[in-house]
């Protein structure tokens, strides 16, 4: 932090979200919290709304919840996974997604013993889907997912060992 801190002009991050940061964690006596909340997720998500609501079933189309769409009045997208696929393709794609990522993270618990790294990482997974909106664009997440649910498939070396007997 104090790096950051330090580096801040150099590093041209945002002066006022950072100018708000620096209230939390500096010596300032006030604290900026108009900066912080402005643009937050919540007021992201509530843009799209109306959007995902009106087409709750169908989905109201490929890249509809990406801000290069018409149908919003913003331009950047919903910023989180879950919703965009909502919005996109309707409650049944949804659902899906919910499941399959829900398998893995259960999946994943089996194995906590001897790989707890497979948990962290389904955790880490959503965690990342409910914040980003690029699921379609970067496939590293993609990938790493299909890697994930490729190793939580397979059998535990103990119960393979049973079924062997």
């Amino acid at each position: 932090m104090v790096i950051i801190f330090a580096a801040a002009e150099t590093l041209q991050l945002n002066k006022a979200r950072f100018s708000a940061l620096h209230s939390i964690f500096g010596n300032s006596e006030e604290v900026e919290t108009q900066t912080i909340t402005e643009g937050s997720r919540n007021e992201t998500w509530s843009y799209f709304s109306d959007l995902i609501t009106d087409n709750i079933i169908t989905g109201a189309g490929y890249k509809s919840m990406r801000g290069e769409s018409s149908l919003v009045a913003i331009e950047y997208g919903v910023h989180n996974t879950f919703l965009m696929v909502l919005g996109e393709a309707g409650i049944l794609a949804f659902l899906l997604i919910i499941i399959i990522y829900l398998a893995i993270t259960i999946r994943s618990l089996r194995f906590f013993r001897t790989h707890q790294e497979y948990t962290y990482l389904a955790v880490a997974i959503i965690g990342y889907l409910m914040v980003a909106h690029n699921y379609f664009e970067k496939y590293d997440v993609l990938f790493v997912s299909i890697w994930l649910y490729n190793k939580v498939q397979q059998e535990l070396p103990v119960e393979a060992e049973i079924k062997s007997n």
